[in-house]
C-alpha cells in the first residue's frame, strides 16, 4: 500500500479546516457542496473522481458539516458553530480524519499515523489581520 499524509490548518474563522494532502484527492478540478446533496450534486461529484466523491459523500453522513470545497490536494470543511466544535470525544475533526482513513484504505493508500496530528495555525498576513482575528476570537 502506498502512504498517504494529510495536515490539518486551522483557520481565522473556527468553522473551517483546510485538509491538505500529498496525493491528489480531486481531478484536479475545484468543486463546493453543500448541505443536503441535492441531485444536481452527482453530476459534479463524477467531475471530481472516484476518491473525491467518496470522500464528499461520507463526509455529509457526519452531523455538523455544513459545506465541503474539494481541490486536487486539499478539503475544506464548513461546520455548524453553534453546536458543532472540531476538538473533544465526538469532535469532527476525528471523524473527519475516520473517512480519510477509510476512503484511502479503499484506493490502496494506508494513512501517516501521525499526519493527522500536524497541525498549523494560520499565518497572517499583516499585524492588523492578526488584531482583528485575536478580537474576533474574545
Amino acid at each position: 500500500m502506498k502512504t498517504a499524509k494529510v495536515s490539518v490548518c486551522t483557520m481565522p474563522n473556527r468553522q473551517i479546516r483546510d485538509f491538505n494532502f500529498n496525493i491528489e484527492v480531486s481531478n484536479g478540478r475545484m468543486e463546493h457542496f453543500e448541505r443536503p446533496l441535492r441531485p444536481s450534486s452527482h453530476e459534479y461529484l463524477k467531475n471530481i473522481g472516484p476518491i473525491g466523491t467518496s470522500i464528499v459523500e461520507k463526509l455529509f453522513e457526519i452531523d455538523g458539516i455544513m459545506e465541503v470545497y474539494i481541490h486536487p490536494y486539499q478539503i475544506a470543511v464548513v461546520i455548524a458553530d453553534d453546536f458543532f466544535d472540531w476538538y473533544g470525544r465526538k469532535g469532527v475533526q476525528k471523524q473527519v480524519v475516520a473517512v480519510f482513513r477509510t476512503v484511502l484504505r479503499e484506493y490502496g493508500y494506508i494513512l501517516h499515523p501521525q499526519g493527522e496530528l500536524k497541525t498549523n495555525r494560520h499565518k497572517y498576513q499583516t499585524a492588523d489581520e492578526k488584531q482583528i482575528v485575536e478580537q474576533a476570537d474574545q
